[in-house]
């Protein structure tokens, strides 16, 4: 609820004294891991045929043989597919609730990717005015998260301002405080209204605590709203860490001995990411090994094992990690050179199978460039 209604919202402070109940952090809590849960599987439903049109759109345009007029259509579609694919991730990572990855990043070009987002809610209905200097020290941020955070603060305002039936304005001002922090003032001249809401104002807050930062409301001389967010400025890069040199297959040396590429197992219940992948690992020089079922890949294991496996996390007729326990069985030393695909490398109960069996994780939807280097790291023996 905006100011006037005199409500507080969980995470975030407000400077004005107010007289309803709090809200029932109990039921709020309950709401969104019953939003988590649903994104979740939504997210998962997305992700394998948004895994073949990310796919098969790179394989398009890499075609040497497409015609240059079509060549930019196909440009066109990576691009909106990997917009589709960095929404659907986003889902996953808030449903998942995974923190920050940090990265030191300029504020400016996030902001002004979120008012773009915005910008056909905000044509004709509401002025935007940015006071951010160009000096403004970096923040270490997850960028993704950050502007989420922001979308939804923005958001806020400019639903406020739309929802009073004449035009109004939203004041973005950026600035440095103390030389180690960063403060981002969003603030509208709407007298009252409901805005994007609690839920989306608690989970702006959230992200931003996460990020060591803080997220307080302020009133606004003259009427409307401001939301206050601090952030730590970035500190000095953390020295990087030599790691040990990995350990080395021997799949790789089997491979070269018999004069043949190394055969890659892909396990998978979707044509077409079978497909994709089979064409994709066929142009790295491999040998690719397709299989529809846990029953039939596991034949390939006994008789012909692989010098690799990709394969899907979640499959109807077996499950990953149930094919994974009948391959280690089989073959101890080819469970190690193994991969999960999957659309939510966040899934706590995968993430300890693969930290406790030494999996990798390809995340769906992936990329050319990244299966290759997925497959490379199998074979070398490098640990996840």
């Amino acid at each position: 609820m905006r100011p006037g209604g005199q409500r507080t919202i969980p995470g975030v402070s407000d400077q004005e004294a107010t007289s309803d109940p709090p809200i029932d952090l109990t039921a709020g809590a309950q709401k969104m891991e019953a939003l988590s849960v649903l994104a979740a599987g939504v997210a998962h439903e997305l992700n394998n045929p948004l895994a073949s049109i990310v796919a098969f759109s790179q394989l398009i345009r890499s075609d040497p043989s497409l015609p240059e007029n079509l060549r930019r259509s196909a440009d066109l579609l990576v691009e909106e597919a990997n917009r589709v694919r960095t929404i659907v991730g986003t889902v996953l990572d808030f449903a998942r609730q995974r923190p920050p990855e940090r990265v030191d990043s300029e504020l400016r070009p996030i902001i002004e990717s979120v008012l773009e987002l915005e910008a056909h809610l905000l044509r004709g209905h509401v002025t935007v005015e940015i006071d951010m200097p160009a000096d403004l020290p970096l923040v270490s941020i997850d960028r993704t998260q950050m502007q989420h955070a922001l979308l939804n603060i923005t958001l806020n305002a400019v639903q406020a301002v739309r929802s009073q039936g004449r035009p109004g304005t939203m004041r973005v001002g950026v600035s440095a405080e103390d030389g180690d922090r960063v403060r981002i003032a969003i603030a509208d001249d709407a007298a009252w209204a409901l805005g994007a809401g609690d839920d989306g104002v608690a989970v702006a807050s959230a992200i931003v605590e996460a990020h060591g930062g803080s997220l307080r409301h302020e009133a606004t001389p003259g009427g409307g709203a401001t939301f206050v967010i601090e952030l730590p400025a970035a500190g000095e890069a953390q020295a990087a860490t030599a790691s040990p040199a990995p350990a080395k297959s021997a799949a790789p040396a089997r491979a070269a001995a018999t004069g043949r590429p190394a055969r890659i197992l892909v396990l998978d219940d979707e044509p077409s990411i079978r497909d994709f992948l089979g064409r994709v690992l066929a142009r790295h020089g491999y040998d690719p090994v397709l299989a529809a079922s846990g029953s039939v890949a596991l034949d390939i294991v006994r008789s012909n094992p692989p010098d690799a496996i990709l394969c899907d996390h979640r499959m109807a007729s077996m499950s990953g990690m149930d094919f994974h326990a009948a391959v280690r069985a089989i073959d101890p030393a080819l469970a190690g050179r193994f991969a999960f695909m999957t659309g939510d490398v966040l899934n706590p109960d995968l993430r300890r199978f693969a930290t406790e069996h030494g999996v990798h994780l390809l995340a769906k939807p992936f990329d050319i460039a990244t299966v290759g280097e997925t497959v490379r790291t199998l074979l070398d023996g490098r640990a996840p």
